[in-house]
């Protein structure tokens, strides 16, 4: 990580305006070190060398809900959305706002939009799944892993790796609850592994 942060500073050497530079050392403060006031400075200093991109916006509050100040996250949420209706992090941003002032309403209509746009993002579809579950729509919450990991419902056994174990995990929960317990505790037994032979998840 230091070695990491140590190109992250070189780079703002080279550029000191290149505002991602100065959002990736947020990200280290915020994830590596867990100082998030450290990581609010970063990225403040990344939204104002690029005030008309949505992402460092959005990143911005969402971390201001981290750290328990859902005023200042909707500012900057929504500042985030108004540049960018239609991009991603604007619209996760959305969403985790939402859930965090309990409008499931907002938050599904954000949740979908993102995932829309990206439907890999684990986040996103964990979320999907989850409403599709408490609503006992079980089908549905399946339906969606079956058209993004396919394998993961193949009749042959699946391989398990850094792509696909996070699905495999949540995935299981939905089979655990159609009746199909044998391979839900196949896909968490393989995914677990994974988990265990990475050194270090980070955000995930």
């Amino acid at each position: 990580f230091d070695e990491g942060l140590a190109w992250y500073e070189r780079a703002l050497e080279i550029d000191p305006d290149f505002a991602w530079g100065h959002m990736l050392i947020g990200d280290h403060h915020w994830e590596v070190l867990g100082r998030l006031d450290e990581a609010v400075a970063w990225y403040a200093k990344g939204v104002a060398l690029d005030p008309g991109s949505p992402f460092p916006l959005a990143f911005l509050g969402w971390l201001f809900l981290e750290l328990g100040d859902p005023d200042q996250a909707e500012y900057w949420i929504h500042q985030s959305i108004e540049l960018g209706p239609e991009a991603f992090y604007p619209n996760l941003s959305m969403q985790i706002l939402a859930l965090y002032r309990g409008d499931e309403a907002t938050a599904l209509e954000h949740g979908r939009k993102a995932f829309a746009i990206w439907p890999l993002e684990l986040p996103v579809l964990t979320f999907l799944r989850d409403q599709e579950v408490r609503a006992g729509r079980y089908a549905e919450a399946r339906a969606l892993y079956e058209e993004l990991f396919p394998e993961l419902l193949s009749e042959h056994d699946p391989e398990i790796d850094f792509r696909n174990y996070l699905a495999a995990i949540d995935l299981a929960l939905i089979l655990s609850r159609t009746g199909e317990r044998e391979r839900a505790d196949w896909l968490l037994e393989r995914g677990l592994a994974q988990i265990q032979r990475r050194p270090r998840l980070g955000g995930m």
